[in-house]
């Protein structure tokens, strides 16, 4: 294993003003059971195609399936993924986990297809994120990402957003 700097992001989402609205022609709202294979598509096709996570996309790719799987098997008619989409294509997708007591609620992170990003589209889907976990209840949410990611840098600081270094210990892709 390879030990590799991140950063823990915290929001405290009473502080969270309320989102603002989505562009017109893309939609916000959470993915239904028969969009998990959409889903998987738009998650693996952003971080694979972004050098800051290729030495490890094959782990969390592995690690986002899993999530993903869970996801989408619970009994409801709505997964706990955020989509946006253009039309009918689904372009950006956030993987969340809405338990209080689990260390990441941001678990993916926005991710949006290479054709669509800097637009906003990830400050928009992240707000809408902590939107949706402070609506379910929660008070704060906890996001880990790479130090040199543009997330980092340039998205999760956003809303609130305060980072702290973490170390992870991540398996080293093939």
């Amino acid at each position: 294993m390879k030990t590799t700097d991140w950063i823990r992001f915290n929001w405290d989402l009473n502080a969270l003003e309320a989102p603002a609205s989505t562009p017109e022609k893309y939609h916000l709202r959470l993915a239904e059971r028969d969009e998990h294979e959409a889903v998987v598509r738009v998650l693996n096709a952003s971080l694979s195609l972004d050098s800051e996570w290729s030495p490890y996309a094959r782990s969390i790719s592995e690690f986002l399936d899993k999530q993903l799987e869970a996801a989408f098997s619970k009994k409801e008619k709505e997964s706990h993924v955020l989509v946006l989409s253009h039309g009918t294509r689904i372009i950006g997708a956030s993987l969340l986990d809405e338990a209080a007591e689990h260390e990441f609620h941001v678990v993916s992170g926005p991710c949006v297809m290479v054709e669509y990003q800097r637009r906003g589209f990830g400050s928009l889907l992240l707000h809408a994120s902590l939107h949706h976990l402070k609506e379910r209840g929660l008070k704060s949410a906890q996001g880990v990402t790479r130090r040199t990611s543009m997330a980092a840098n340039y998205v999760y600081p956003k809303f609130g957003g305060t980072g702290e270094a973490f170390e992870f210990a991540f398996p080293e892709a093939d």
